[in-house]
């Protein structure tokens, strides 16, 4: 993918990155945000589709990147300005949220016998990222969320579980 320069905050490319929270992010476009190198890299890596990536000149400059996607390039600090905060990570992806099965459905396609995580009621992103972290660690692939459940795709969830979140079935 060839990589296009950013240099105005109003640029309709990186629309999706300005200011927006994550219930936002699913709601107005079904995507998710993931923040540093390393778990943009899982991104990349995983089945899941990739909107497109965002990351500073210096950053793209100083390392090899294996990008599919759109990619865009901007100053350190335009990125802060994009996102709202002083960030120096230096490369964002967005990713679009699977389809969310229901769990008849999910259960069907699941061969042969495994294990299953069940998380009828979990508040809090960050104690989820570190049980799906654990999951996938154990050798786990599939966890079903109740519906009070926090959202596996929120940015500190795939944070926590180091992008473990990439690799499991969630329904």
């Amino acid at each position: 993918m060839t990589a296009e320069t950013i240099s105005n905050l109003d640029d309709a490319r990186i629309r999706a990155y300005r200011d927006l929270k994550d219930k936002q992010l699913a709601q107005a476009f079904g995507l998710f945000v993931v923040e540093g190198e390393h778990l943009v890299r899982r991104l990349l890596a995983s089945d899941l589709s990739v909107h497109s990536v965002l990351m500073t000149e210096s950053r793209y400059a100083s390392h090899a990147w294996d990008i599919d996607s759109p990619l865009y390039l901007v100053s350190k600090e335009l990125i802060s300005g994009i996102v709202g905060f002083p960030f120096h990570r230096g490369v964002l992806a967005l990713g679009r949220r699977p389809a969310q099965l229901p769990f008849t459905q999910a259960w069907s396609e699941i061969e042969g016998i495994t294990r299953l995580i069940v998380c009828p009621e979990i508040n809090d992103v960050e104690n989820l990222g570190s049980i799906m972290r654990s999951a996938a660690g154990l050798g786990f692939a599939h966890v079903l969320l109740g519906p009070s459940c926090c959202d596996p795709w929120a940015r500190r969830a795939i944070r926590t579980s180091m992008g473990a979140v990439f690799q499991l079935n969630i329904c």
